[in-house]
């Protein structure tokens, strides 16, 4: 028994419907505010059938069907799958997340709520819809003709709808901006073709703009050494040094807070992804001015060209996103990131023949979700009970919390050994900078991970720990006290610990300068 095309594209249609049951959800919490609830509902839920309808009619004509068919059920799918239980929204940036996630951290996703997902809502209707048999009406024009008569028809119902309650329909969207970015397969869709022309366009020249730095020899009896570690995930609301009560996350470093060697401070991020935050930081740009289209020399490169020696370690599986690619590096993937207390420690004696001015920048794993408890070896999970899986729906908040607190925790006791290495080396002046990329949400409002657009990133995606430590008492009494850091401060203070001078530099963003 063969079913008429047209059946076909109206089922289609009402399939991809019930898909955008995240945007549905979010339209019917704007209309709480509707004057006319029930009227305005009716014409967005009627508008979206009949534009996805429309769609179909052009990018799903007889004998394409099933492609184009399959291919909107699996993205519409997916994308709902990772919009409902994560929050996500599936913007550029997090396409190009997608673009440069391995096979390591795409695998961290899958659980067993992914794989009844993919069964009942991509594979199954996509079977159904190849077994299908579809009848078509012969001859190529009479196919067109009633493709495009589809098309107008549908997509004037819509137009009716809009104009019709124009006066409602378009303040509620103008309202609420962001639904348009919650609609699939559309949005998802249109973020990945950018994100692929950004990968896949030439690089720019690079922007020489060290070239004017010079740096003011070190006249101290000791070279500086500044140990850069490089955070990932780390939310200052989960920092026991910063005012954070449930669990103890800083037990290890505490003792030199209590010293007066080392000082937490919270800072705003640029992003709310590593892709966005680690090349911002390192940018001479500031956040609100940020243009990643512009590639220019950073914070690294201004130091390496005045002589400082650089290098770089990685246990982050998403890289250095460029910032590292002039500069010696290493790349490790291991499990967990104590392998880069031995790449200091080995560091560190590469220099014992001849102490120079360094940095050493060390990027953890860190808190990378949703597989928190992969984080930290079973001796470090000491805040129970904790969530052992990918799939957080199945956990409890508390046990959510606990996990992660312990990759906080875990990550505290890798600095206390990085400072340990310091403070019993007597070749340099040692210091260490520690700072996060982004923040993580962990359920709050019912959002998880981290990646929303800044504009409405809540303060978990964007507030991060900053912490400094150094052997040196009066370069921690110079810290500025009563101003708000962000990682705007970076760049700015780099150039300044190690005497650089440029036009680029701005000592009201240095750290250290009063």
């Amino acid at each position: 028994m063969k079913i008429c095309y047209h059946k076909v594209l109206f089922a289609l249609a009402a399939y991809l419907c019930a898909l955008n049951f995240v945007f549905f959800a979010a339209v019917l919490d704007g209309l709480k505010k509707a004057e006319d609830p029930v009227l305005l509902g009716f014409t967005i839920f009627a508008g979206v059938f009949f534009i996805l309808l429309s769609t179909l009619y052009v990018l799903a004509p007889p004998r394409l069907i099933k492609i184009t068919g399959s291919f909107f059920i699996a993205v519409s799918a997916f994308s709902a799958y990772f919009m409902y239980n994560y929050g996500a929204l599936l913007n550029q940036d997090m396409m190009i997340t997608v673009l440069e996630t391995d096979n390591k951290e795409a695998f961290s996703y899958l659980n067993f709520k992914l794989i009844l997902w993919t069964l009942f809502l991509v594979i199954l209707p996509i079977g159904l819809l190849i077994a299908l048999k579809i009848e078509y009406k012969k001859g190529i024009k009479t196919a067109f003709l009633r493709g495009f008569c589809g098309f107008v028809l549908s997509l004037s119902f819509a137009g009716v709808l809009v104009l019709l309650n124009s006066q409602s329909v378009i303040p509620f969207f103008r309202n609420n901006s962001n639904l348009k970015k919650l609609h699939l397969p559309y949005y998802p869709i249109i973020s990945f073709a950018r994100a692929l022309n950004s990968k896949l366009s030439p690089p720019k020249p690079l922007e020489m703009i060290a070239a004017d730095a010079t740096r003011i020899p070190n006249d101290a009896s000791k070279p500086k050494l500044l140990v850069f570690v490089l955070g990932e995930t780390a939310r200052a609301a989960s920092y026991s040094a910063l005012g954070y009560s449930k669990n103890d996350t800083n037990a290890y470093t505490k003792p030199f807070v209590a010293a007066n060697k080392a000082a937490y401070f919270e800072a705003l991020s640029c992003g709310t992804l590593t892709a966005v935050s680690v090349p911002c930081m390192f940018s001479h740009m500031p956040r609100v001015a940020y243009d990643d289209d512009i590639n220019a020399q950073n914070a690294i490169d201004f130091l390496a060209s005045t002589g400082v020696d650089v290098s770089w370690y990685g246990n982050n599986n998403g890289g250095c996103k460029g910032v590292c690619n002039r500069v010696p590096w290493l790349y490790f993937g291991k499990e967990f990131d104590d392998i880069l207390i031995t790449a200091l420690k080995n560091q560190l004696s590469n220099y014992e023949n001849q102490p120079k001015d360094a940095i050493i920048v060390l990027h953890v794993l860190g808190s990378h979700g949703p597989t928190y408890y992969q984080r930290y070896p079973n001796e470090m999970k000491k805040f129970t009970p904790t969530c052992d899986t990918s799939d957080l729906a199945k956990c409890s908040s508390d046990e959510i919390i606990n996990t992660y607190d312990n990759t906080i925790l875990y990550t505290d006791y890798l600095i206390s050994e990085f400072i340990a290495e310091l403070e019993k080396n007597e070749s340099f002046e040692g210091s260490l900078i520690y700072i996060s990329d982004h923040g993580e949400s962990l359920g709050e409002n019912g959002i998880y991970l981290h990646g929303l657009p800044y504009a409405i990133a809540p303060d978990e995606q964007t507030h991060v720990p900053l912490m400094f430590y150094s052997k040196n008492a009066d370069l921690m009494s110079r810290i500025k006290k009563g101003v708000s850091f962000s990682q705007d401060n970076i760049f700015h203070t780099l150039l300044g610990h190690f005497g650089v001078s440029s036009k680029y530099y701005d000592k009201n963003l240095d750290m250290f300068e009063r």
